[in-house]
């Protein structure tokens, strides 16, 4: 049976959503209380012009990309839940074809990061099965995909441009889709930025 292409908003699909936003507020608090000292809310010099400008860029850099990590692969479990297009139409949503991209770039990241635990010799925390200190371990991990989920976004928007197979969905879920999509193009510079700068 064909399904619609147009998908509504569904009790299920706000459930996803809101235990997705508050995944990230809890990722986004252990950063703050892990990477970011005191000073951050006292600048040495006071609240200039220039430390407003530096806290929001620190700030956006910080914390956005957790948010959009997060409802990356919520709306990708969304979309993939169904009612969803057959399988030709949804490999050609952008907005789909990006959370994947994000997701994917998730993974690595933590196979990355969890490859440098064990070379670190750190003790394995999947050792005594899941605990709090392997859910640490894991949302650590979520950052280091950070840099690159924008580059992965935009490869895949531009193989689905050159095979001329992009075909954007007319429902809520695309849209956000291509909203993160986009959000991370944008978070391109300001990463390069800090790279250039020596940020971490």
């Amino acid at each position: 049976m064909r399904q619609p292409d147009r998908r509504p908003l569904q009790i299920p699909d706000m459930l996803i959503l809101i235990a997705a936003s508050a995944v990230a507020i809890a990722l986004m608090k252990r950063h703050w209380d892990v990477y970011l000292p005191e000073s951050f809310l006292r600048p040495p010099n006071g609240w200039t012009r220039a430390a407003i400008v530096a806290r929001v860029m620190v700030g956006l850099a910080h914390f956005g990309p957790y948010l959009g990590t997060i409802l990356a692969i919520a709306l990708l479990g969304i979309r993939l839940y169904g009612p969803r297009p057959a399988r030709p139409r949804l490999t050609r949503q952008p907005g789909l074809v990006a959370c994947a991209a994000v997701a994917l770039m998730v993974a690595l990241g933590e196979a990355e990061y969890l490859a440098r635990v064990q070379l670190r010799g750190v003790d394995n925390p999947f050792r005594s099965g899941f605990s709090y200190e392997t859910a640490l371990v894991l949302m650590d991990g979520i950052r280091y995909s950070f840099a690159y989920n924008g580059h992965a976004v935009a490869s895949a928007w531009l193989t689905l441009a050159i095979g001329a197979r992009r075909r954007p969905a007319p429902d809520w879920v695309d849209r956000c889709g291509r909203a993160v999509g986009f959000y991370w193009l944008l978070m391109i510079p300001l990463f390069t930025w800090f790279s250039i700068m020596g940020w971490e």
